[in-house]
């Protein structure tokens, strides 16, 4: 099976193939609701040696914006960032 865009992506930014696929069905239904900019991201990912390490990336200005759907179960996070086998830039 053909690898899609975000298999390519997570195998550059955790150097290894991912474990799995999944989809998530994101209602954007009624559109979204702008809360405010973000500084940074905080998460935990297993990508060195399948230890979970905690990582704090801040944000370089101009900051992205966050936004959630009407619905309050999705958050969106858009800016000028990628996300590339360095981590998230920018």
């Amino acid at each position: 099976m053909k690898k899609t865009r975000a298999q390519n992506l997570l195998k550059r930014f955790q150097g290894r193939d991912p474990q799995g696929r999944g989809e998530i069905d994101i209602d954007v239904k009624g559109g979204l609701v702008f809360l405010g900019l973000s500084d940074g991201v905080l998460y935990q990912s297993d990508k060195h040696g399948g230890k979970l390490i905690s990582y704090i990336h801040k944000f370089t200005k101009p900051y992205p914006a966050m936004y959630c759907n009407i619905r309050g179960d999705t958050l969106v996070i858009h800016g000028r960032f990628k996300i590339n086998k360095r981590g998230i830039c920018g």
